[in-house]
């Protein structure tokens, strides 16, 4: 691993920042393609690796292509950044419960969760794919389609 200057640091956090608020602007004004174009390009898909809101928002830019693709509104659909990042940090949070068997009240938390933020089964699919956290992403998935199955 490279540890970074002091000047590349701050070049990253200064791109990072200025893309984010370029998204931002985009998801205020619903134009959800284009903020997938945005986070497509190399050179910002190269700096997700180095800045972790923009790393979930590849996650989530996935999900939301997907959710399109399916006729759904998609993730982005009247949020911004922050609630995004916060639907995925605890999406991945519900799910690990998930993946370590915790009593089955605290993995239906997902259901309950997922209602009140209004997220689809797509959306649950592609953080357990997306996430690096999870690592028995199969047997999760299947966990999860179990607690679809009986919710």
């Amino acid at each position: 691993m490279e540890i970074l200057k002091k000047q590349e640091y701050q070049q990253i956090k200064n791109d990072a920042k200025k893309i984010k608020y370029k998204i931002n602007s985009l998801l205020k004004e619903k134009k959800y393609v284009n903020v997938c174009k945005i986070l497509d390009e190399k050179w910002v898909f190269e700096l997700s690796g180095k800045d972790a809101e923009l790393f979930v928002l590849q996650i989530m830019k996935n999900i939301q292509i997907q959710e399109q693709t399916m006729g759904m509104r998609g993730i982005f659909y009247n949020r911004n950044i922050n609630e995004i990042v916060d639907i995925y940090e605890s999406m991945v949070l519900l799910l690990r419960r998930i993946e370590f068997d915790f009593p089955q009240e605290y993995q239906e938390e997902l259901l309950y969760y997922m209602n009140e933020r209004n997220l689809s089964w797509v959306c649950a699919i592609g953080v357990i794919q997306g996430a690096p956290y999870l690592l028995a992403k199969e047997e999760v998935i299947d966990k999860v389609q179990k607690i679809f199955t009986k919710g």
